[in-house]
């Protein structure tokens, strides 16, 4: 009972996230299943009597039966026994054609349900995860959050399921009622002797199938996960030559799933196969019954018999799928437990006030953008990142920010583009302290070019577009934050121009080139501060000084905040911010900040930012020496 009252639960869960109305679509849906149960199983019935007739048509004439129904219709006086064949024979082939009829809108109607849960689960689950705070999603595995996208689509299947079952319940206590009046007592008893065998199946499957469903899950989880690990990382598992490290962790979990599956489906046929065969010997024995004990008429005993046959043709398969569609939504439990979890984590996130109702709104940005007294720590964590950080950026000004690794630069940046929350002080615009959807609204001013580029398997003009629909791209807006970006530089290498595809994480570019697609990806969004978070550490000497001279050219007429690694990208700025331990330790001028901070690295074994006392100067020499990732790559 407890499992029965977790899957009720289940599915009042489910329906509880669908919009307004489909829990009356659902009721509706169930009462029309009701429906066509009482039409089948007068068709039965009628199947039932047709084929008593054929066998001996003159006592069906001379019935009780026949003549109350003549004189409650005052027609059909004087039947033929061809006329009742006809008649009969008419009777079920228009009850057939009705019953089909019914039963194929239900099942498209139920089918349309089934079909939008699992896209409307799907669609809410990835919007909620997408719209969560980015401390969350850094907190979860990409891995997992693949699954729970993935696995939300079970739920359709789960309620198709539950449909198929009690759809298959009331049509086999209709038919039960209706041999219950043919005949009580053969039927009573078939029906105990049946139910017997099928609870045993139930009570002997039902904790297997559980156990074998919730590893089932594992199995699958940890298979994708395996998966994507390698994926992301196939250049570190290639250079580090452990392929089948990852292969053999991948096939462990795989053959694992594979097994629990089989399981499954042999669970899934068990109830089939028992339940016809106890199906034919309780026919058999209730025509014994009836014939040797019981001494009844061979009109009665063939009424029933008939009756029992076509019963057992339509209920048999009702009761095997009934016990299959319990098995199977079971099965799916820790699909729909997992998919509702994360749902009520996610909760508004996914609809209402966070979604297209509620578009970012682009703010005004006049005079500067201000962090006055912030401060950050972790969810988790007793130590605090940041603390009481305080500096200005001027509109059009060049700032640059500086610090030793671990100083909190990447968190300061996260916290600038609003992706973060401070959990001290304030983060304001013109003067005036940003809430959420202030924070939010800042991804419509600020463009950011990472350290390590994401281009994806799409052609120059979409990753540039960066989100735009392909037939929505403004192609001179394109080319336009190209040639500011200096792309236009190595198009001519191209075939195809801004319709090159660039292949997964821009494998036709170098480095250099990379970086300066994002760069124009940027600058397609015209926005009025750019933040180069390590924008040329990764890069070698060549393609450092390139990105440099593109970041110089667009000096002055976008605000732009740098943070650096190698000091030679930030002499040129128009202030520098100095970073150390969480705080601001110096805000001045190029000239005032770096011989400070260029001897505190000196002290610590480094020089202009490099680490493992290697300088600009050792480095640069080593970078000269190899080519460019474009040209190597050319004969």
């Amino acid at each position: 009972m407890a499992q029965q009252a977790k899957v009720i639960e289940s599915i009042r869960r489910l329906l509880r996230l669908l919009p307004q109305g489909y829990t009356r679509r659902f009721v509706f849906l169930l009462v029309a299943a009701v429906v066509v149960a009482f039409v089948e199983t007068g068709a039965v019935g009628l199947i039932a009597l047709f084929a008593s007739a054929i066998t001996n048509p003159q006592t069906l004439l001379g019935s009780e039966l026949l003549a109350r129904f003549v004189r409650f219709t005052g027609h059909f006086g004087g039947l033929t026994p061809q006329r009742l064949l006809m008649i009969l024979g008419l009777a079920v082939i228009i009850a057939v054609v009705f019953k089909n009829g019914l039963r194929a809108a239900l099942q498209y109607g139920q089918s349309n349900f089934v079909a939008f849960v699992s896209g409307y689960l799907g669609d809410r689950m990835l919007t909620g995860v997408m719209r969560m705070p980015y401390q969350w999603i850094l907190r979860e595995n990409s891995a997992d959050l693949m699954s729970t996208v993935s696995w939300s689509g079970n739920s359709g299947a789960f309620l198709s399921y539950a449909f198929m079952a009690s759809t298959e319940i009331v049509l086999l206590v209709c038919l039960t009622l209706a041999l219950v009046a043919a005949n009580p007592v053969v039927v009573l008893s078939s029906v105990l002797m049946l139910g017997a065998p099928a609870a045993l199946i139930l009570r002997v499957l039902r904790r297997r199938i559980d156990t074998t469903a919730k590893a089932l899950a594992e199995h699958r989880h940890a298979t994708n996960r395996h998966l994507v690990t390698a994926l992301q990382g196939i250049k570190d598992v290639k250079a580090y030559g452990q392929e089948e490290a990852f292969c053999r962790a991948f096939r462990a979990e795989s053959y694992a799933a594979t097994s629990m599956q089989a399981r499954m489906d042999i669970y899934a046929c068990v109830p089939n196969w028992l339940l016809e065969t106890v199906g034919f010997m309780l026919l058999f024995l209730a025509t014994f019954l009836m014939y040797t004990l019981a001494g009844d008429s061979p009109l009665r005993v063939t009424g029933t018999i008939a009756l029992l046959a076509v019963t057992a043709w339509r209920g048999l398969p009702a009761a095997i799928r009934v016990v299959t569609s319990v098995n199977n939504f079971r099965g799916y439990l820790p699909y729909v437990h997992h998919t509702l979890t994360h749902m009520e984590m996610i909760g508004e996130w996914a609809v209402g006030g966070h979604g297209d109702e509620a578009k970012r709104i682009r703010p005004a940005f006049e005079r500067d953008l201000r962090a006055e007294g912030l401060g950050f720590r972790y969810e988790g964590s007793d130590a605090a990142v940041l603390e009481a950080v305080s500096f200005c950026v001027s509109k059009g000004e060049t700032v640059g920010i500086v610090g030793e690794s671990g100083a909190g630069k990447s968190t300061l940046m996260d916290l600038l583009m609003g992706l973060l929350a401070p959990t001290s002080g304030a983060l304001c615009l013109d003067g005036k302290p940003l809430d959420e959807p202030g924070r939010r609204g800042l991804a419509e001013i600020i463009g950011y070019v990472p350290q390590f580029p994401y281009i994806y398997d799409a052609t120059l003009a979409e990753n540039v577009a960066f989100g735009v629909l392909r037939a929505e791209i403004d192609l001179a807006r394109v080319e336009a934050a190209c040639r500011q970006a200096a792309v236009h530089e190595f198009l001519v290498q191209l075939p195809e121009g801004y319709q090159t595809v660039l292949g997964e994480r821009g494998v036709r570019l170098s480095g250099g080139q990379q970086q300066r697609v994002c760069i124009a990806r940027a600058l397609y969004r015209r926005p009025e501060v750019l933040i180069f978070d390590e924008a040329t550490s990764s890069l070698d000497t060549k393609s450092e000084k390139q990105i440099q001279q593109t970041i110089m050219r667009l000096k002055g007429s976008v605000t732009m905040i740098l943070v650096a690694h190698r000091l030679s990208t930030v002499e040129g700025c128009d202030r520098l911010v100095w970073v150390e331990d969480g705080r601001v330790r110096q805000v001045g001028s190029p000239v005032e900040v770096l011989p400070g901070y260029r001897a505190v690295l000196a002290r610590h074994g480094q020089t202009d930012g490099q680490t493992d006392g290697q300088t600009d100067g050792q480095m640069d020499d080593q970078m000269d020496d190899q080519p460019d990732a474009a040209e190597a790559a050319q004969p």
